[in-house]
């Protein structure tokens, strides 16, 4: 079955709280204030403090993605640049890079 592949949304993305009654939600925005993902839980009175705090760390790793993607492609190429390609951190770079370009599991 073939892949359907295409680049994620550019950053910055942000943070915006949502919470409603029934379901307290930090929606991830990204260029233009389109939705692109929800965390739920992270602020109302449900779940506890410390789930609160887990589902709001949760939301500032996905609003971080754009950047920490950037990060990954950079240090690759500083790999690549100096013949490091045999450490541990080159594959792993490699693979996350993979993952996110749609060529990996």
């Amino acid at each position: 079955m073939p892949t359907c592949r295409s680049e994620p949304t550019s950053g910055p993305w942000k943070i915006r709280h949502a919470a409603t009654d029934q379901v307290p939600t930090t929606l991830i925005d990204g260029p233009g204030h389109a939705c692109l993902a929800g965390v739920y839980g992270a602020f109302g009175n449900r779940g506890g403090r410390k789930f609160q705090a887990t589902c709001k760390a949760n939301a500032r790793l996905v609003v971080a993605a754009p950047d920490l993607f950037a990060a990954c492609k950079a240090a690759m190429n500083v790999f690549r640049d100096f013949d490091l390609g045999h450490l541990a951190a080159f594959d792993l770079l490699d693979d996350v890079i993979k993952r996110v370009e749609g060529h990996g599991p």
